[in-house]
């Protein structure tokens, strides 16, 4: 999943070409989280090399020796159910993080406080980007990075029939607490 931003052209590419990254280092590497790892800088490397300027987020999940890996840069989120029970798996990469913050600070980098139009504060990258990880966006580095997080999960054979995940940009976990959850929405009367 890319969430593009500053442009289109960041997230069209990643979509494109991740796929054949991740197949090529497969031949260097049997470890999953490097593998996704890997790919990740080498999406942002290639994306240099193409010279694009937007930037985008990248969430992504691969399932490989039952388990299941969850790769991100940036603010979209994967959240894993089993039986019911809900479970983040990601860290929204955002420049107000506490880790986030000590990081960009030690390389000597300056986060930013924003009032939108709608009167929210968000912290910001430099005074521009609302996200501290990200594929691209080269004028925010090295502030700005494509180092993904990565986390294991391992999949029970019993949950099979139970479980799913959900990876959604913010723009989505934004709004989904406002949606009634559907055993409310059909109540008897």
């Amino acid at each position: 999943m890319f969430d593009g931003h500053r442009g289109t052209e960041a997230a069209r590419f990643a979509a494109r070409e991740l796929s054949s990254v991740v197949s090529r280092n497969m031949k260097h590497t049997d470890d999953p989280k490097q593998l996704l790892r890997q790919a990740f800088l080498d999406l942002h490397t290639a994306m240099k090399g193409d010279a694009i300027v937007s930037g985008t987020t990248a969430l992504v999940g691969l399932v490989m020796q039952d388990a299941l890996y969850i790769a991100n840069a940036g603010d979209s989120r994967a959240v894993l159910s089993v039986r019911g029970v809900a479970k983040r798996l990601t860290t929204d990469h955002r420049p107000d993080c506490p880790s986030e913050i000590a990081r960009i600070t030690k390389l000597g980098g300056e986060i930013t406080n924003v009032v939108t139009r709608e009167g929210k504060v968000v912290a910001r990258v430099k005074g521009q980007l609302a996200v501290s990880r990200a594929l691209g966006d080269f004028d925010m580095e090295p502030y700005v990075t494509a180092e993904p997080e990565v986390v294991k999960v391992e999949l029970e054979e019993e949950d099979a029939h139970s479980s799913f995940v959900i990876l959604a940009c913010d723009g989505v976990w934004e709004v989904v607490r406002k949606i009634p959850h559907p055993k409310d929405i059909f109540k008897k009367q």
